[in-house]
C-alpha cells in the first residue's frame, strides 16, 4: 500500500500549493510550443506517528528513465497537453530495507489549463485523459492543480521545481509528507 502511494507521485506531481519568489518574470512566448521531457525526478519521505502499531518512516526517490514524453503549451486557449511514456525507477527505504522497482507509465495523455505569473507556472483543472498505469495507482489518479516554480525559461530550456510539505492528521495518526520534484524540458 505504501509503495503504491509513493508510486502515485510518479504521475501525480500536480498537487496544490504555491511557490512564488521575488519579482522574476518570464516571457509567455518562450513557454509556447512543444517541449521534450528530459528529466523527471522526485524524492521525499513519509513520517507516520500515532496509532496502535509502529509504522516505520519511509524515504523514496523516483527517477524517470526511458523517457519519450512531451508537453505542448498553446495559447488562446491556454492549454498544456502532455503525452508519451516513461519508466519510473523507484527506490524506497523503510525500516532499513531498500527496494528498487521499475514501473512503466505508458501512453499518458493529459491536459491542463495554464497561466504564467512571474516565476510561477500555474496548472489548473488537470485531467488524465488516458494512459497505461501500474495497478498500484490506476484506481485513484486525479491530477488536479499545481503551481511550479520556474527556475529557468528561455527559448530552449524549461526547468520546473516544486516542494510539497503536508501534514495530515486523523484519528490520532499523523502523516508528514515532504517531496521535492524536478521537471526539465528542452525544445
Amino acid at each position: 500500500m505504501l509503495r503504491g502511494l509513493v508510486l502515485l507521485f510518479s504521475i501525480m506531481t500536480l498537487v496544490s500549493c504555491s511557490e512564488s519568489e521575488g519579482n522574476v518574470s518570464y516571457d509567455t512566448k518562450d513557454l509556447l510550443g512543444k517541449w521534450n521531457l528530459t528529466n523527471y525526478t522526485y524524492n521525499g519521505k513519509f513520517e507516520i506517528s500515532g496509532g496502535p502499531a509502529a509504522i516505520p518512516n519511509t524515504t523514496f526517490a523516483g527517477e524517470g528513465i526511458n523517457i519519450n514524453a512531451t508537453t505542448t503549451f498553446t495559447e488562446n486557449p491556454n492549454k498544456a497537453n502532455a503525452e508519451g511514456s516513461y519508466d519510473i525507477k523507484l527506490t524506497t527505504t523503510s525500516d532499513g530495507d531498500t527496494t528498487t522497482d521499475i514501473h512503466k507509465i505508458g501512453d499518458i495523455t493529459s491536459v491542463a489549463n495554464w497561466e504564467l505569473n512571474g516565476n510561477v507556472l500555474n496548472l489548473a483543472n488537470g485531467e488524465l485523459v488516458g494512459g497505461n498505469l501500474p495497478n498500484q495507482i490506476s484506481s485513484f489518479v486525479n491530477i488536479g492543480n499545481a503551481d511550479f516554480k520556474i527556475t529557468e525559461l528561455n527559448s530552449n530550456s524549461l526547468k520546473l521545481r516544486k516542494s510539497i510539505e503536508q501534514n495530515i492528521s486523523q484519528g490520532g495518526i499523523t502523516v508528514k509528507i515532504n517531496i521535492d520534484i524536478a521537471v526539465d524540458y528542452t525544445k
